[in-house]
């Protein structure tokens, strides 16, 4: 699978768990209430963080420099782990919207892995256009 490839379902996975932040910041998927029985405000939570994934979607498709595959990949999983970590606070701890974020998140994560792993050629390399050939 090419680089281009997999940078296009990385954008598409961070495009679409953008929506979904968004959906649950606008309280049209319903994620649960707090540990009291309370109901969030998740406006800013969903757009903050649905915010976030868009960008990391339009730079991965749209970039093609490792350090900002490698800041995707970090807050890719940052906002995994604090799902887990705030399970506590959270009724119930674990919902189908937000397992169903993790796992496209998580191939999210495995394509930002590919990327970075991956040899680039000469195509890709930022500038390599206007590089001279070397023999």
């Amino acid at each position: 699978m090419s680089t281009t490839i997999v940078r296009r379902v990385a954008a598409a996975l961070a495009v679409g768990i953008a929506a979904l932040y968004v959906l649950i910041g606008l309280e049209v998927l319903n994620i649960g209430t707090t540990a009291s029985g309370e109901t969030p405000e998740l406006l800013d939570f969903g757009l903050a963080v649905g915010g976030t994934y868009l960008v990391i979607g339009l730079m991965v498709l749209f970039e093609r420099r490792r350090w900002i595959w490698m800041l995707a990949a970090v807050i890719d999983v940052l906002v995994i782990a604090g799902y887990f970590l705030l399970a506590d606070i959270r009724h119930p701890s674990f919902e189908i919207w937000g397992l169903l974020i993790k796992a496209l998140q998580g191939a999210l994560l495995v394509a930002l892995a590919v990327l970075l792993v991956r040899p680039r050629s000469a195509d890709e390399v930022p500038g390599a256009r206007f590089a001279p050939l070397h023999r």
